[in-house]
């Protein structure tokens, strides 16, 4: 009974995980796919405003929703599951996770490069909003890129299973959590805390990593701040 019964919460915690990654999946694509709009779609402002608001829509809806999930999971689970572990580490998810890291940086990015061109224009309402929808699109891509980090990371643990890449001082096993304790402290610290690298390819993935968030970090302030204190063109 007690076996039987095992298998039953080792079944539903299977199908919970692939739920929740088929979501997540859904999500990030439409994030992308929003992103793609925003960059190659019409020069027009009202066009562009509509694209990229709604891309910061979605976007937050995903973060607060991932935020949402690792906090649930932390509380219900001791321990990833094996399944989430073995989807994370196969070749179409990781590139799937780069292409969304670095497309929601590069829709950030654009949004940045927006906001620089039209400050010297005339601001009717419309050039108003979108300098909100910016300043909102540079902070949701900038958790977009390290959330895209952290399972980054993940994946790489998961591949080397000979040598794991990095440590975690008291954590046998690190669950996806402890990945995104150490992408965030990169991103906004640019040093790895208290979790060894231990593998010459990661400490060259960290490199990149923060070496990103250093040019990132310093483009957002820099422009939120300056927004912020312009108090968005009058709005």
């Amino acid at each position: 009974m007690t076996q039987r019964s095992e298998q039953r919460t080792h079944r539903r915690g299977t199908a919970l995980v692939i739920i929740a990654e088929v979501i997540g999946m859904i999500m990030q694509l439409a994030v992308l796919s929003l992103g793609i709009f925003y960059l190659l779609g019409d020069d027009e402002i009202e066009v562009a405003t509509y694209w990229l608001g709604v891309w910061c829509l979605l976007a937050t809806v995903y973060l607060a929703g991932t935020v949402l999930w690792l906090n649930v999971d932390l509380r219900m689970r001791a321990g990833d599951p094996i399944m989430m572990r073995r989807i994370s580490s196969i070749a179409p998810m990781r590139i799937f996770s780069l292409a969304v890291t670095f497309g929601s940086s590069i829709v950030g990015l654009a949004a940045a490069a927006d906001l620089i061109l039209i400050r010297n224009e005339e601001l009717d309402e419309t050039k108003q909003i979108f300098e909100l929808f910016a300043v909102w699109a540079m902070l949701a891509s900038w958790a977009m890129f390290h959330w895209g980090y952290s399972r980054i990371y993940y994946s790489h643990y998961h591949r080397s299973e000979a040598e794991r890449p990095l440590r975690f001082p008291g954590t046998e096993q690190p669950r996806l959590l402890d990945f995104v304790y150490f992408a965030f402290t990169n991103g906004t610290s640019f040093a790895p805390s208290d979790v060894s690298v231990a593998t010459t390819r990661m400490r060259w993935t960290v490199v990149w990593h923060t070496t990103f968030s250093f040019f990132f970090n310093a483009l957002i302030i820099v422009l939120t701040m300056n927004t912020i204190s312009g108090g968005f063109a009058g709005l």
